[in-house]
């Protein structure tokens, strides 16, 4: 009898090893989010390196998770949300990359992300686009608080976009990544 216990936690043991072996380690691209104020809303993970953009995995929030797994090729690629179209620009670097992102789409422009350099550059472009915008909106709001004529309008706006393409060229030439760099010469492009 007590030869058969030790056998049958021998094979309990051998059982757990083989179990255990077979287990397969993912080295893909692991991008894990918490997604707040979106519950049941689906999100595109997509490629926009390419004219038509390429809807590359997508999934549903569910308690406020949702994580992707996959094997992708290294560039830029956006996580958007179908119900408010609100986006997220990520850089995918390499088989073994973990990105990090916690984002709120009630205060969507405010995410945090974490993994790699070149996804916290991608935020810094935008948040950088974004405090710009506001800017332009702001001269726009003096010009008729103050009835600003034309010219004084022009003018504000000519030294403030002449700041936004001395800082954004400053970014470029400081940048390591080229994707990244072009990325930010997309927003020279929107420049008001």
């Amino acid at each position: 009898m007590k030869n058969y216990f030790q056998w049958r936690y021998f094979g309990f043991f051998v059982l757990i090893f083989i179990v255990g072996s077979c287990k397969s380690d993912f080295n893909g691209t692991t991008i894990n989010c918490e997604i707040l104020n979106a519950e049941n809303h689906f999100l595109l993970l997509e490629d926009v390196a390419t004219t038509q953009k390429v809807i590359v995995d997508s999934a549903q929030v569910k308690n406020k998770k949702v994580n992707f797994q996959l094997y992708i090729n290294e560039g830029i690629y956006r996580l958007r949300d179908t119900k408010t179209n609100q986006m997220v620009f990520i850089y995918i670097r390499k088989e073994g990359d973990e990105i990090n992102l916690r984002w709120d789409l009630k205060n969507s422009d405010h995410y945090v992300i974490t993994g790699n350099e070149e996804s916290k550059q991608l935020k810094k472009i935008g948040d950088f686009n974004q405090k710009s915008n506001l800017d332009f909106a702001k001269i726009d709001t003096l010009a008729v608080k103050d009835s600003l004529v034309p010219e004084k309008v022009i003018e504000l706006k000519n030294i403030h976009r002449e700041k936004i393409l001395k800082e954004t060229k400053a970014f470029i030439d400081s940048e390591k990544n080229a994707d990244v760099a072009a990325f930010a010469l997309n927003y020279i492009g929107a420049v008001p």
